[in-house]
């Protein structure tokens, strides 16, 4: 059975199911040093939701930047969207849901003249983050940090 998908900039109430839905992810330990978030923290964010029915199954935030130096892939002063946190829950994973809510906010981005997407990754599944973002979503990588305890 195909399930109808909307996606849209979540509203007050959707924020207030996203806010559980933080709680969550933080309880499925797949994010180092992730903790859920409060209303307060959609403050100057963009945030975008995907809904099966009305019950929000993902959510995209994050809030648009300007470099504040020369990058070797951008110069000085260019706007551009940090992806905070994307988050589908686990029962709607590996549905396609991910790449539709990515691609929503990379339309409305684009309609905001915004020519960047960025993002830093905290998942403790590095393998499925860089098929996401770079096999499927066509993301470039600048910068991977690599840590070892020795023991």
């Amino acid at each position: 059975m195909n399930k109808i998908i909307t996606i849209r900039e979540a509203s007050k109430d959707d924020k207030e199911e996203i806010v559980r839905l933080t709680k969550d992810w933080e309880d499925e330990h797949i994010t180092y040093g992730f903790s859920g978030d409060d209303m307060s923290y959609f403050l100057n964010k963009k945030c975008y939701c995907a809904l099966i029915g009305n019950q929000v199954i993902g959510f995209i935030v994050g809030e648009v930047s300007v470099t504040y130096k020369d990058y070797e892939f951008v110069k000085k002063n260019t706007p551009y969207f940090e992806i905070d946190e994307l988050y589908i829950i686990p029962d709607e994973r590996k549905k396609g849901y991910g790449s539709k809510l990515y691609e929503f906010t990379e339309q409305k981005l684009k309609e905001e003249k915004i020519k960047y997407i960025m993002l830093s990754s905290a998942t403790k599944d590095v393998e499925s983050v860089l098929n996401f973002y770079v096999k499927k979503e066509r993301m470039n990588v600048h910068y991977v940090r690599l840590y070892k305890e020795i023991n």
